[in-house]
């Protein structure tokens, strides 16, 4: 098998053939708003590209997926090994042999950076890259952050490569740095999102009974278990079983002097038999330090341990190393694919995403094939909706949906508030521009259209990829910052919730008799009967000057199929 990772060449050697015809392969007249040409960017400066190559059969990789994870299929819950993964999403021979010759006439070192070898890495000096790509490299300034980055407004490459590279990237594509207020979201905005004087939370007679009063004005681990019946009792020597993985990106860091202050206070309890652990991507940390600690990575952290108890929780922090913040979410997929089966998580959350247009379809879409293949090792990946409504996270005049969670690989997780739960109005939803609408909730969707009607005609596509796929409580939640108590609320609470109540779904499975873990959720989740979910059937998520979409019987874009009942 041809593989790359021995290529020696001669940095900047000549290209053997000029003459070869070229194609632009991506070009825009000017950069977005928000950014501005500060000037030509330094010639001898360091360029560091992502080339993404063709896979040799992705549509049988996606076959297989779903014969897995089909709940009424003969091979329900065999997920594949990642050596079978491989060989599907692997690029071809002649893929292979041409973009190394390429490579070698235009004196290019690369490096696969993926488990498949369908990403390569190459670093080049500007001068080099303006040589070998017909491009114009300069320096762009992001004007809201002050960022700069270097990026041309075109480029172009061999016409024989047309059918064996998917892109290169960062080429002209302009995606914001990571930032709770820009195209990245974190799932609430840190200036807005912490509520100090929480009002109430209201409920009525549909409440269970045994849910404490006290979660009428806070939200706890307590209050979440009585809510949804999920079991609280710790069980032993769970060290070696499945574990869960909660990622934090933009410098959002965990403290474990945090949960020792929940841990003593009665009324926020989080009962533990493990710590969390550490894994860092990217240049990431985690120093540990209460002073430090960030309200996105406590919330995720203190939430998912005080659910999923005895679940090994494991938090990856992801650095800023990456040149784009996209390749960011690509490294933790591609670092999970890597594990071992006996350490790899079974239940991956997070809480961040961007505006499914602030990415190009291709980066999008080999994201989300990625998401594929960890899927079919049979991990289950976690999304928050965002808390944009139908607007995303900007104002727009027709509705923007959320990337990763129109991914169809993924688990979408919206937010309902209140104990008698209706849908929280920033919870966003909505229906994917870049992906169809999958097999498995066609039926639900085309029933909630039906009712729709012509409502909203022109606003969304009502062919694509539909999300939330489920939600959680997600107003009120009580989360302990440097030993001080803060109220916050968004699908940032209710997405590493949902995440847990599956890890430990999969741990007590596991401990139980050795079963195989959920992995890829939505085939099994939009085919269990109603009675599972608590459907949330009044609220909305509006946005784009409309009151957006709202919540009825069954499936719907705010609080997708509801909240799940343990």
């Amino acid at each position: 098998m041809f593989v790359f990772g021995a290529i020696f060449v001669i940095a900047g050697a000549m290209p053997l053939d000029r003459r070869r015809a070229t194609l632009v392969r991506d070009k825009r007249d000017s950069p977005p708003a928000g950014f501005v040409k500060v000037g030509d960017a330094p010639p001898s400066q360091e360029l560091p590209l992502r080339i993404a190559l063709k896979s040799k059969n992705l549509a049988g990789l996606e076959s297989e997926l779903y014969n897995v994870s089909d709940p009424n299929g003969p091979r329900y819950r065999q997920w594949m090994s990642a050596e079978m993964v491989r060989e599907y999403a692997m690029p071809e021979q002649d893929t292979l042999s041409a973009v190394n010759n390429w490579l070698l006439e235009n004196g290019i070192l690369a490096a696969p950076i993926s488990p498949a070898g369908d990403m390569l890495q190459i670093n080049m000096s500007v001068a080099h890259a303006n040589e070998v790509f017909d491009a114009n490299f300069a320096t762009y300034q992001h004007t809201d952050s002050g960022t700069d980055m270097v990026r041309t407004l075109q480029y172009s490459l061999p016409a024989a490569l047309k059918d064996h590279v998917e892109w290169i990237h960062p080429t002209t594509i302009f995606t914001p740095p990571i930032s709770s207020n820009t195209a990245l979201f974190s799932s609430f905005d840190l200036t807005h999102r912490v509520e100090r004087d929480t009002e109430p939370i209201r409920r009525d007679s549909h409440v269970p009974s045994d849910v404490p009063a006290s979660c009428d004005t806070t939200i706890t681990p307590a209050c979440l278990q009585a809510m949804y019946h999920i079991p609280s009792a710790l069980i032993q020597n769970a060290g070696n079983l499945s574990g869960m993985a909660v990622t934090g990106f933009n410098d959002q860091f965990a403290s474990t002097g945090d949960l020792d202050v929940r841990s003593s206070s009665p009324a926020v309890q989080v009962a533990r038999s493990l710590p969390f652990q550490t894994q860092a991507l990217d240049g990431g940390d985690n120093p540990d330090d209460p002073t430090q600690a960030g309200l996105e990575a406590s919330l995720d952290i203190q939430y998912a341990m005080g659910i999923a108890t005895s679940v090994p929780v494991v938090f990856i922090s992801v650095g800023s190393e990456a040149s784009d913040s996209a390749f960011g979410f690509l490294d933790v997929i591609n670092s999970l694919i890597n594990e071992s089966p006996t350490t790899r998580p079974s239940v991956v959350t997070t809480s961040y995403g961007f505006n499914e247009d602030g990415l190009p379809f291709g980066v999008a879409n080999s994201l989300c094939n990625a998401y594929m293949q960890l899927s079919a090792l049979g991990t289950s990946i976690v999304f928050s909706s965002g808390d944009g409504g139908v607007s995303g996270t900007n104002l727009r005049t027709t509705f923007v949906p959320t990337f990763p969670s129109t991914c169809p690989y993924v688990t979408s997780v919206g937010a309902t508030q209140n104990i008698a739960e209706t849908a929280a109005d920033f919870s966003s939803g909505g229906f994917s521009n870049y992906f169809p609408v999958p097999a498995y909730q066609s039926a639900h969707v085309a029933s909630y259209l039906n009712a729709l009607g012509d409502t909203y005609t022109g606003l969304f596509n009502n062919s694509g990829r539909a999300f939330p796929d489920v939600s959680y409580q997600g107003v009120g939640y009580q989360v302990v910052i440097n030993g001080t108590m803060n109220s916050v609320f968004g699908t940032s609470a209710s997405t590493p919730v949902f995440a847990a109540t599956i890890a430990l779904f999969n741990l007590l499975n596991e401990e139980a008799n050795s079963g195989a873990p959920l992995g890829f959720l939505n085939p099994l989740l939009y085919s269990i009967n109603n009675t599972v979910f608590n459907d949330i059937t009044t609220g909305s998520n509006p946005g784009c000057h409309t009151s957006g979409f709202h919540a009825t019987t069954g499936w719907d874009p705010v609080t997708g199929l509801g909240t799940l009942d343990f």
